[in-house]
């Protein structure tokens, strides 16, 4: 399944990635940028293509390639016919490929039909089937849960992205051993150099704040967190950045940021870091940050991996699978109905000048989300 790349004159694996992409979501962005960088890295991959409509900004060392995205224009129709033209493009394209690897993220709650379709084209094709940095569940049905136990019976190679993942998939008895790895997000530092926390003692120091909206966002949450916040804001001459990690115009952050501003801002600065689709600048911006207080996912990831001192609101099972694996003081951990305005401001104020860290370094997380591509069975080949 390895092909010769006729310009380069040599063997290349060039897969085509699968995932939820092209949806302004920093997380989601982040795994395109170093799924490409990794790709070409270490599996010589010299033609890059993502199931999406649009791709973020890749960094310098992969922009030579020219990742292509498959899907170039909005589609004119939609439902069944829609799905029967993505598979044929779909299709299409792995004809072209050596193989469909699914790169980041919580792709593996069910498998709806179209994954099933392009899993039979996958077989009569020859092609190969993967996944880098996945997490796997929560299940809501047993059906869902036999479903993507028979769809990981194809892949040939499975790294997860947390422990709790890998312990599922070594329960489904696959042809395999799953690879405890990390999520992708953890090679930044590889792909766009490393970043480090300034430090105490910032006159202003700087809280960034990473929200999570969705459909059903707790209004009693958000008040939770406002009031947390400026009850800080009285105790210390702080400033605030709320950075934007979902810029999509109906699931997006943004709406959710400007309130939050508006109503922080008679008790201190507040900026609002608009979503970027080069998720290295977004990086740079956690990585100015004094501390950090997170909901989303990823920007608790950004500011560990450039060793800023931050707090989770686990919202989702996947924020506490994180904080687990690295070891995330409890303290720093609060539930999905958001920080005590009563108890939260000592903790956030710890956290700016006296915190403490994780017990899994950066640097293991790095070398753990490699896996996911040194670990291939095309690698080195």
């Amino acid at each position: 399944m390895r092909g010769l790349d006729r310009e380069m004159g040599q063997v290349s694996w060039d897969p085509l990635f699968d995932g939820y992409y092209g949806m302004q979501n920093t997380g989601d962005d982040i795994f395109c940028t170093i799924a490409a960088w990794g790709a070409r890295r270490y599996w010589s991959a010299r033609r890059i293509r993502f199931a999406a409509s649009q791709l973020p900004v890749m960094p310098e060392s992969v922009a030579p390639l020219i990742p292509q995205p498959i899907f170039r224009s909005k589609p004119l129709v939609r439902g069944y016919v829609y799905s029967m033209l993505v598979l044929i493009y779909r299709s299409v394209y792995l004809a072209k490929s050596s193989g469909i690897v699914y790169a980041g993220g919580s792709t593996l709650l069910d498998i709806p039909r179209a994954k099933h379709a392009l899993r039979q084209v996958t077989r009569l094709l020859g092609k190969s089937l993967a996944g880098i940095g996945l997490s796997i569940g929560p299940f809501e049905t047993e059906r869902d849960r036999q479903g993507v136990t028979d769809f990981l019976q194809q892949f040939s190679f499975l790294t997860l992205r947390d422990r709790a993942s890998c312990e599922l998939a070594r329960s489904m008895s696959l042809p395999y051993t799953p690879v405890l790895a990390f999520d992708l997000a953890a090679l930044l530092p590889a792909v766009y150099g490393p970043l480090h926390w300034r430090g105490i003692g910032a006159e202003r120091p700087t809280l960034g704040l990473g929200l999570g909206h969705n459909a059903a966002y707790d209004a009693v949450k958000e008040a939770c967190i406002k009031e947390t916040l400026i009850r800080l804001a009285k105790r210390h001459a702080i400033q605030i950045r709320v950075c934007v990690f979902n810029g999509h115009a109906l699931y997006g952050d943004l709406r959710l940021a400007q309130r939050m501003a508006e109503a922080l801002r008679p008790f201190c600065p507040v900026e609002i870091i608009h979503y970027t689709n080069d998720p290295g600048q977004m990086w740079r911006r956690v990585a100015e940050c004094s501390a950090f207080l997170a909901e989303r996912l990823h920007s608790a990831i950004f500011a560990y991996m450039a060793h800023v001192p931050f707090a989770v609101v686990e919202y989702r099972r996947k924020c506490a699978d994180f904080a687990n694996d690295i070891g995330l003081p409890e303290i720093y951990r609060f539930s999905n109905s958001g920080p005590d305005p009563d108890t939260a401001p000592e903790v956030l104020s710890s956290l700016l000048f006296a915190p403490s860290f994780a017990e899994l370094s950066p640097q293991e997380a790095q070398a753990r989300a490699e896996l996911s591509f040194v670990g291939a069975p095309w690698y080195g080949i």
